[in-house]
């Protein structure tokens, strides 16, 4: 006899930290599906806000008073446990955006357009990306001479893994794939994709949301990443562009 399924969430707990779900739409409880465009927010992060707003609102990695101090430090801080909570290899390794789409177009502008991508060079998505994974790629080929290669898909809506085997080659510089398509609802194997894509060595990213990952090399010029803290503190990532006072950093003058 078949074993009950095992249920890996505890949905009710996790239901009970979004507030806006208390609600109710036309008198029906609020189901909302359209979480990949604007996601609701738990009473944590509603609650982190607020006391932002409230207390230390300011600018960081500039001010040097000390709301500015405080709002850098839980700036930075935030970094530090993604990092943690996604086991990257150091914090410097963190870029926020505000979604999936404008962290594509920083990739593609920063490393496509502007960056190591050559005529020739190789770019691999999937038939099945949502356009703002489609669209930027087709910039780089336009103006750097890139070569678009699609993976398709089965009647089931699974892609074709098969084909990751002649379209990765040794030019190949980017790979680029949805976690799970927001059209056909197919999960895809990323952690095999990325086994594969490691064979070409190209150059990785992952973006926070569920939706989208391109593969990339985590060598980022400095110029990209910004801190306001001590030089050889917990959350000091060495860049030129510190703005805490030169007396209380050690690499003032760098």
């Amino acid at each position: 006899m078949a074993k009950p399924a095992k249920v890996l969430l505890n949905v009710p707990a996790i239901k009970a930290d979004f507030p806006i779900l208390r609600r109710t739409v036309r008198d029906k409880r609020l189901v909302y599906l359209d979480s990949a465009a604007t996601s609701q927010k738990p009473k944590q992060v509603i609650d982190a806000t607020s006391d932002f707003y409230s207390r230390y609102n300011a600018n960081v990695h500039r001010a040097i008073y000390e709301l500015g101090e405080e709002s850098t430090r839980e700036y930075e801080g935030a970094r530090e446990k993604v990092a943690a909570f996604i086991q990257a290899k150091s914090p410097m390794e963190i870029a926020f955006t505000k979604s999936t789409t404008e962290s594509i177009n920083v990739v593609a502008y920063g490393y496509g357009l502007k960056g190591k991508i050559q005529k020739g060079d190789e770019i691999v998505g999937t038939v099945m990306e949502h356009h703002s994974n489609h669209v930027p790629w087709h910039f780089v080929k336009d103006h750097k001479g890139a070569v678009l290669k699609y993976v398709d898909v089965n009647d089931d809506g699974t892609l074709k893994m098969e084909q990751y085997d002649t379209l990765l080659t040794n030019r190949t510089k980017i790979v680029t794939v949805t976690l799970c398509s927001n059209v056909l609802g197919t999960i895809n194997p990323v952690k095999e994709i990325a086994r594969s894509a490691s064979s070409t060595r190209p150059r990785r990213l992952r973006t926070c949301r569920s939706t989208s990952r391109a593969w990339m090399p985590t060598s980022w010029p400095s110029a990209v990443i910004r801190c306001s803290a001590r030089r050889g503190s917990a959350s000091c990532t060495g860049s030129r562009t510190c703005s805490r006072r030169p007396s209380r950093c050690s690499a003032a003058g760098r």
